[in-house]
């Protein structure tokens, strides 16, 4: 099996509405890459286009 190029991944939430904000991602060469996302838009998404079924024993908040 081989080792991931990344060495670490982590997430800003934005605590207004939940949302990530950032992802920055490090690389074991040194390397970094940092992805931000705002104006986000949300919209109405038909109930039937996702379906998420967590894991026996998995917490789930259903705000």
């Amino acid at each position: 099996m081989q080792k991931a190029a990344q060495s670490k991944v982590e997430l800003a939430i934005d605590q207004t509405n939940g949302f990530v904000s950032v992802v920055r991602i490090d690389f074991r060469n040194g390397n970094r890459t940092l992805i931000n996302f705002n104006s986000f838009k949300g919209g109405k998404v038909a109930s039937d286009s996702f379906e998420f079924t967590p894991p026996p024993g998995t917490a789930v908040d259903k705000r």
